[in-house]
């Protein structure tokens, strides 16, 4: 299989059906109170002002758990220290302390907060099409209690079906960043739940990425397919290209950005920066200045850059 050519095409969607929304509690006032669950820090925050003052709580997840290993024992104590030692050998300086500070603490919040839910909670889970939130669904479907209700937020096509007309297109690569706070409320009828099928569907996904012992997660047709480590490689080398890079030379930092923003899935910048750092000691670039900051790294091409 060509992973590139699938990461770079897959457009998996869930499309909102109207006969099976969901009222929000905000309209609902008798319900009981739902949990929203959603992947980064941004999201939590946004949804947090998004959702007040109703009673409903939101819990977000701050790993990413399209990268890094996967264990066995999939929510186990030592899990968060295996996770957080993967990332700390490909984060440096600012990214660091930007991704690793607190992320323990969150884990052990997290899956806490969802190991007490019951029968009597229920919760919504907000997932773009990227393998980050998908990866999060996935996990959260693993260990949560098969009494939980779940529905899930579709938000990349529900905010096609909501925003999108003959004037103005928008693709929502991620809900945290690329979906406005006054734009949360009207996502909310586009919850469906899911069904125990589905649900199975889901959970045996999620054990067969923690079978593969990979260490990188690609969505493919509303599918987590584990990947080899260098898939971001190629397009990283075509959008040095198209940067000019064969005869300028091109400052990481905008390398970077130009990935994240012509790529058709979310990643984090720290990822695609491992990447090229990778790239720069291997002879497809060199560089001048640091490999710890992407701010202070300049490259050019290298005698191994082609893309081909």
């Amino acid at each position: 299989m060509c992973y590139m050519k699938v990461l770079e095409t897959s457009k998996a969607r869930v499309e909102p059906d109207p006969g099976v929304r969901k009222t929000s509690a905000r309209r609902s006032g008798k319900d009981s109170m739902k949990t929203h669950v959603v992947f980064g820090e941004t999201a939590e925050k946004k949804l947090e002002i998004a959702l007040s003052p109703s009673p409903d709580s939101v819990i977000g997840l701050n790993d990413d758990l399209m990268a890094g290993p996967l264990a066995e024992d999939a929510f186990g104590p030592d899990v968060p220290v295996q996770r957080l030692r993967w990332w700390q050998t490909l984060s440096t300086g600012e990214d660091e302390s930007h991704y690793v500070t607190g992320m323990t603490s969150n884990w052990q919040k997290f899956w806490t907060k969802i190991l007490r839910l019951g029968a009597q909670d229920s919760l919504t889970v907000w997932v773009a099409d990227n393998p980050t939130e998908y990866c999060g669904m996935l996990a959260v479907l693993a260990i949560l209690s098969p009494q939980v209700p779940v529905a899930v937020i579709p938000v990349t096509s529900a905010y096609s079906a909501k925003f999108n007309n003959l004037h103005e297109k928008w693709t929502i690569k991620a809900t945290g960043h690329d979906v406005r706070v006054d734009h949360y409320q009207a996502l909310w009828d586009y919850a469906k739940p899911i069904t125990a099928s589905e649900r199975e569907r889901l959970q045996m996904n999620w054990r067969r990425l923690v079978q593969d012992h990979g260490e990188m997660r690609a969505l493919v047709d509303g599918t987590v397919l584990t990947v080899p480590i260098d898939i971001w490689d190629h397009f990283i080398i075509r959008q040095a290209e198209k940067l000019g890079i064969t005869h300028v030379t091109v400052p990481a930092v905008r390398l970077v950005g130009e990935c994240l923003g012509f790529h058709s899935q979310w990643t984090d910048d720290l990822l695609v920066f491992w990447r090229i750092r990778h790239l720069a000691t291997t002879g497809v670039f060199t560089y001048s200045g640091s490999l710890s900051d992407m701010r202070a790294c300049i490259l050019k091409a290298g005698p191994l850059a082609t893309s081909e």
